[in-house]
């Protein structure tokens, strides 16, 4: 006799046989229960400019203490993390360490960033054992909009204070109707949200329902990230989104200063002027434009990079 149970985590309902996991890759039926086959492990840990999150209004500037973790139910033909859709006998994982929550202290960033696919679904036991970082840092987590709103409600819940929602680079209807909602779960239940849209060669074209889903939060900052697309067509996007009314748009690790940069939706003056990943220019005091004296969408005050040398030094840290 087979024993099935339908997980209701997220949005695709996988219906699981024992020893059978779902489309993420995490959730088993063991012994009638569903669990998460990698609770306590994670893939790695890295020390990067927070641009590289990417968080552009967070601390902007400073860097992110990043802990990787695998599982994520979206497919998509590219993927930006695609080590975190391997199996689980190939990606060699490891549990977290006391050690490294340490070094994450220790590391001089501002925030704990947990990143990966969908890396709510390990909210639960990451946030336990994150316990002693919690009073100390802020910490950080990346959906794919692809929880239901009670399983996203509940994972931010248990004390998430940042929120990156990634909009995958699929037609995927399920996801489409899903991204309105999970930017605005994430206002109400934590401190500060940043949405990246995904392009890729065969998702080029942001859908409708997304682009209206962001003008509902003109606020939001928007960071396009393309794979395997060109400048062009991401240059394009932005002035796309910009014509669409969104205050806060950037393109990923951008060359050229006019789309890395921030601009104050009143004045228009650069409030904080970036070549690629790093602050050059900040014109920003106590979370008002110096030029206009507007509130602006930023939490933390810019951190300038003080020399050539350390602009250089801007990259991103094996931990562990």
């Amino acid at each position: 006799m087979s024993i099935e149970k339908t997980c209701q985590t997220c949005t695709y309902q996988c219906s699981l046989e024992l020893e059978r996991g779902g489309r993420c890759g995490l959730m088993y039926l063991r012994g009638g229960s569903l669990v998460n086959v990698h609770e306590g492990l994670i893939l790695g840990a890295t020390v990067s400019p927070i641009e590289h999150v990417p968080l552009y209004h967070f601390s902007p500037g400073s860097r992110a203490f990043n802990i990787w973790v695998a599982g994520c139910p979206v497919s998509c033909k590219t993927c930006v993390n695609p080590v975190v859709k391997a199996s689980l006998r190939s990606l060699g994982l490891r549990p977290l360490s006391e050690d490294l929550i340490d070094i994450a202290l220790r590391s001089r960033s501002s925030i704990v960033f947990v990143n990966g696919g969908e890396t709510l679904l390990h909210a639960h036991w990451l946030l336990k054992q994150l316990g002693e970082v919690k009073g100390r840092m802020p910490i950080g987590f990346k959906t794919t909009c692809s929880l239901t709103p009670k399983a996203l409600k509940s994972a931010l819940d248990l004390g998430v204070d940042v929120l990156l929602v990634e909009v995958p680079p699929t037609i995927d209807q399920v996801l489409l109707e899903n991204v309105a909602p999970t930017i605005k779960i994430g206002l109400e239940l934590t401190k500060h949200v940043e949405v990246m849209l995904v392009l890729t060669p065969y998702h080029k074209v942001i859908p409708a329902p997304v682009i209206e889903a962001l003008r509902e939060h003109k606020d939001v900052p928007v960071i396009i990230r393309g794979v395997g697309v060109s400048s062009k067509t991401l240059h394009a996007t932005w002035r796309q989104l910009r014509e669409h009314g969104l205050n806060y748009v950037y393109v990923y690790l951008d060359e050229d200063v006019k789309y890395s940069s921030t601009y104050c939706p009143k004045c228009k003056n650069m409030v904080i002027v970036r070549e690629r990943d790093v602050v050059v220019g900040a014109h920003i005091a106590n979370g008002k434009c110096v030029f206009c004296n507007s509130p602006l969408y930023i939490t933390g005050e810019p951190i300038k990079s003080r020399s050539t040398k350390l602009r250089a030094r801007r990259v991103v840290e094996a931990v562990w």
